[in-house]
């Protein structure tokens, strides 16, 4: 009797190389993933994910995403990897670590980050965290894009984002962030 036993994916250095080709392709709108998981035998553990957020990019914004979050837990011995185009760097930080440091001014965080980020710090465990993925309706957060004409840092305007019934939480957007 023979039996398809499943295990968690280890990249040792040799596969480095070969996985970051696939990456590349990806980010050139190249192969898919269903391809590189049937290439490498691979079967996508699915299961494994917690649907945690749905966010959609706010009406005005030059570019507009329609955003799925989900979390999971990463085997101890992976190592996590930045993509390098929409991320700088990678670190593995508690969510009231990172909410602190954005506090200090330390780290840097976008809206939709800070509320996941605060949403996960409510939790005792990545477990707890992960068991109310299967219990929760995740509903699609679209925040207000709102103008300000000569209010912002040194009375140059900029825009703020706001989600519609938390208006004492507005997040001040990054002029890079506003140019198309």
């Amino acid at each position: 009797m023979s039996y398809l036993r499943r295990q968690i994916l280890a990249i040792n250095e040799e596969d480095v190389a070969r996985f970051d080709g696939y990456r590349q392709a990806f980010n050139e709108r190249k192969g898919s993933l269903i391809e590189m998981a049937h290439t490498e035998n691979l079967r996508l553990a699915t299961d494994r994910l917690g649907y945690f957020a749905h966010w959609i990019t706010p009406e005005g914004m030059p570019k507009r995403f329609d955003t799925h979050f989900f979390i999971t837990t990463a085997p101890a011995e992976q190592q996590a990897a930045h993509d390098r185009l929409e991320t700088s760097e990678g670190i593995w930080i508690a969510p009231v670590e990172a909410l602190a440091r954005f506090e200090r001014n330390e780290f840097p965080l976008v809206f939709a980050t800070i509320y996941q980020l605060r949403e996960l710090a409510a939790f005792h465990s990545v477990e707890e965290a992960q068991e109310a993925t299967a219990m929760q309706h995740v509903a699609t957060r679209i925040p207000i894009l709102e103008q300000r004409a000569g209010g912002g840092a040194g009375g140059t305007g900029g825009a703020r984002v706001y989600l519609p019934g938390d208006d004492d939480n507005k997040w001040d957007v990054p002029e890079h962030m506003t140019r198309s």
